[in-house]
């Protein structure tokens, strides 16, 4: 497998495909894009192109001789719409091209994706599910995957994503249900404590689709599962799972008053001496006359004392 990284997309692609970096140090007008190859089984390499707009006539190389279950990082892309063409594989694929020169693995007018600024997405090419418009057949479809932080480090993300020409399907972990009735197109997230768990595939009645199969989920981890296949293509239905490295969220602003102080010098002395609460003045309420008489006695024992 090949990554074209950095080439210019054409006109209307100039540009937009960007170096791998860090997701966190992504543009504000940009999007981040994964690729999982999940179309026909064993040795079954694709070239994968990308053209601007949802119908071009020419599309740009992206990624070569893209291996049946391998999931690649692209990186960033201006956000916009596109046009993924999914060729089978050459030896010597061109830069661009205007239709597959040995067939088109998704029809030979790709397939049109778009992409949301500050979003990931994995762009899956599988076999389209009951509800599309090609069921049964090769397609290409987006998911946004979610890369945000987690709580802790001892918690893990697990993501399912629905990308098989199957009707909706239940995700268990465990043999209890974690994801209900994902149709194709969908994908489920949840967070749970790391450790091992039996993942497996299932009707919503409970036929099984997938066995369960230990998988580790790895703590500041998102693990994430990709069910694909098409039996009347005899392709066996399996899960293409990868990891994706996540951060452990930053804990919130501890707020502290400011009541009775100065973003200045602190209170009291210079030489940082104790400070003594100022009291306080409960005279307010009490009778004038008692005042009075408090401070005519106070002024007398004054004068007594001199």
């Amino acid at each position: 497998m090949r990554i074209k990284i950095g080439l210019a997309l054409g006109a209307a692609l100039a540009a937009a495909l960007l170096p791998v970096g860090s997701i966190g140090a992504q543009n504000a007008t940009d999007a981040w894009i994964d690729v999982v190859h999940g179309i026909g089984g064993g040795a079954n390499p694709v070239d994968v192109y990308v053209g601007g707009g949802t119908a071009p006539t020419e599309w740009d190389l992206a990624i070569a001789d893209l291996q049946y279950g391998e999931h690649v990082e692209i990186g960033e892309i201006a956000a916009g719409d596109y046009n993924v063409l999914v060729c089978q594989a050459v030896p010597a694929p061109a830069n661009t091209i205007s239709s597959c020169p040995q067939g088109a693995v998704n029809g030979n007018f790709g397939n049109p994706i778009e992409l949301v600024a500050n979003e990931r997405y994995l762009v899956v090419a599988a076999y389209g599910g009951p509800e599309t418009e090609a069921p049964g057949r090769p397609i290409v479809q987006p998911y946004e995957i979610d890369d945000s932080c987690v709580e802790n480090d001892e918690t893990a993300r697990v993501q399912g994503v629905h990308a098989a020409a199957a009707p909706a399907v239940d995700i268990t972990a465990d043999g209890e249900v974690i994801f209900e009735d994902v149709t194709f197109g969908e994908s489920a997230v949840a967070d749970v404590p790391a450790g091992p768990y039996d993942i497996g595939v299932q009707l919503p009645d409970g036929t099984p689709v997938i066995a369960p199969e230990e998988v580790p989920l790895e703590a500041v981890q998102s693990t994430i599962g990709v069910v694909v296949g098409n039996p009347q293509q005899e392709v066996s239905y399996e899960v293409l799972a990868f990891g994706l490295e996540l951060d452990v969220c930053a804990p919130a602003p501890t707020s502290t008053s400011t009541t009775g102080t100065s973003s200045g010098a602190p209170r009291g002395n210079a030489a940082g001496g104790e400070l003594h609460p100022t009291p306080s003045l409960e005279a307010a309420d009490d009778d004038p006359i008692e005042i009075e008489q408090d401070v005519e006695r106070r002024i007398a024992m004054h004068e007594d004392s001199i």
